[in-house]
């Protein structure tokens, strides 16, 4: 019985958090840059941590870009960038496995926003397993990005998520 009520509490509280739980297909995966000012270099726009200072930021200012390797082929929909400079105007496209870039298109202000939402063309045939991010050569200011939050589907249409049930039940356990 105990068990039992345990169980349903779990997947209670586990649907709660689902809800919130965002989708980031870019989390942890490899990032280059064109430059960086140690030690806030590319990999800190994959770590999960939105805010300074576990931001990246570049040597100088003008164009700067970072690429993010998503290391397997996805469908991306939306690419999300948190904690830029208001002053940075950023660019995003897709890179296809046949050495093609395909531009997102920005559905916030460029400029005077410190999160910018991009959404990318999918009819549905176009892969990628890079996302390029560019700063126009016009910035400027240094290129700063806190975080990029990728949303797609892996490219044999399987929803990826990475919010795993072993951390929603270590997560409610303790809560």
């Amino acid at each position: 019985m105990n068990l039992l009520l345990l169980s349903t509490v779990i997947v209670i509280r586990s649907v709660n958090f689902l809800a919130k739980c965002q989708e980031n297909v870019a989390l942890g995966k490899i990032v280059f840059e064109s430059s960086s000012e140690f030690p806030y270099n590319g990999s800190l726009v994959v770590d999960g941590l939105f805010s300074p200072p576990f931001c990246f930021k570049s040597l100088s200012s003008g164009y700067q870009k970072i690429i993010v390797d998503l290391i397997w082929l996805y469908q991306v929909d939306f690419v999300r960038i948190y904690g830029k400079t208001i002053k940075n105007d950023l660019n995003v496209g897709l890179a296809t496995p046949k050495s093609m870039v395909i531009q997102c298109y920005n559905l916030t202000s460029r400029l005077n926003e410190r999160n910018v939402l991009f959404s990318c063309p999918n009819p549905g045939n176009i892969i990628s397993k890079k996302i390029i991010i560019e700063q126009n050569t016009t910035s400027p200011d240094v290129m700063l990005v806190c975080e990029v939050v990728v949303e797609g589907k892996y490219s044999e249409g399987r929803v990826i998520s990475n919010c795993s049930f072993s951390f929603l039940l270590n997560n409610d356990l303790h809560n």
